[in-house]
């Protein structure tokens, strides 16, 4: 990086160009010095957070990110705080992922049943990662801006600012935390679950199917109603409904057994066609049509060569046709006869 940084922190991570915002933190590009790399540095300042929640969500998502080891997840590097004249100033260090995220990369639309397929099951290696995690991981805000497309065409889950861990005796938080449209309806009640981030991969998929916000289409009975704009096989929409299943009973309980689901599903949608089967009739049709005309010829060129030099000695008018004549007729009928089978047969093949 050419341009002098704005600041440095810790004498370690220089602080340059913001490169996104949210309602209370900001994010910008850095470089950590130890290593060379290009690092995101999350900022929040205490006099713009809102109430002390941001400030816990924030050092949430830094104990969060420390123990987490994915290759779709950006790395932690390093979280502190500084203490300012203008208020507490809190930052969490991540590893840079060039790229840009599915919202701003245009794809909405564009998604193919296939396509859609691989980009589940991508996320759900992610997802089957954290809930195997103890206690498992919620990341409570699954969307496609949040998801980040690389250079090479792979996917990082992004922003773990609203993640929450379960613990065992629990089965959600309080804190009602998300995008309207990509929660699930226990999740609005502030009870989100690993089967709530299901939800929203689905509701993501449809999004990146249809180019609509999941909260512009129909609802009934709390199901949302995607089909009419979309064309998926059967088996991946019908997929798609119990991923956004308005109860959690009725959905997929972990994202391995959604991942099974869909493998199981996928291969019930493959139409093989049978390998053509190799008529013997054609073969044998065209091997004695071969071998007639080779001994039609022969025999021709037999008679027109030689046979006049013979036959002309011991022949004398008004005797009958030459045996060789004779075996020519045959063998060119012979040789007609096998042409016409063999076009009949392929025809019928």
């Amino acid at each position: 990086m050419s341009d002098d940084p704005i600041e440095t922190l810790k004498g370690r991570f220089d602080v340059y160009k913001e490169i996104g915002r949210g309602s209370q933190a900001r994010t910008f590009l850095g470089l950590d010095r130890e290593s060379g790399e290009r690092v995101a540095i999350k900022e929040l300042s205490l006099e713009n957070a809102a109430d002390w929640k941001a400030v816990e969500l924030f050092e949430r998502e830094a104990r969060a990110l420390r123990g987490l080891d994915h290759p779709a997840i950006p790395r932690h590097i390093d979280d502190f705080h500084i203490d300012a004249e203008s208020g507490v100033r809190f930052f969490l260090i991540q590893e840079f992922i060039e790229g840009e995220d599915l919202k701003s990369a245009g794809l909405a639309g564009t998604f193919s049943d296939q396509d859609a397929r691989r980009f589940v099951e991508e996320m759900l290696d992610v997802l089957c990662y954290l809930q195997d995690l103890s206690p498992p991981v919620v990341h409570r805000d699954i969307k496609p801006s949040n998801i980040v497309r690389r250079p090479d065409g792979r996917l990082t889950l992004v922003d773990f600012g609203a993640v929450q861990t379960m613990a065992a005796n629990t089965v959600g938080g309080s804190t009602i935390v998300g995008t309207s449209g990509y929660m699930p309806p226990e999740q609005l009640l502030g009870h989100a679950t690993p089967a709530s981030d299901l939800y929203a991969l689905a509701a993501t998929t449809v999004q990146l199917l249809t180019n609509r916000e999941p909260s512009e289409l129909a609802v009934h009975r709390m199901q949302l109603q995607f089909r009419d704009h979309v064309s998926l096989s059967p088996q991946l929409a019908d997929w798609l409904d119990q991923m956004l299943a308005p109860s959690t009973e009725a959905r997929f309980k972990h994202g391995r057994e959604a991942l099974a689901s869909l493998r199981a599903a996928g291969s019930t949608d493959l139409q093989l066609e049978p390998e053509p089967r190799t008529s013997m009739v054609p073969l044998a049709a065209s091997i004695g049509m071969g071998l007639c005309t080779t001994i039609t010829v022969a025999i021709t060129g037999w008679v027109v060569l030689v046979e006049p030099l013979t036959y002309s000695r011991f022949a004398t008018a008004g005797s009958p046709m030459s045996s060789s004549s004779m075996i020519i007729c045959v063998s060119v009928m012979v040789s007609l006869a096998v042409m016409l089978v063999f076009k009949a047969t392929n025809r019928q093949g």
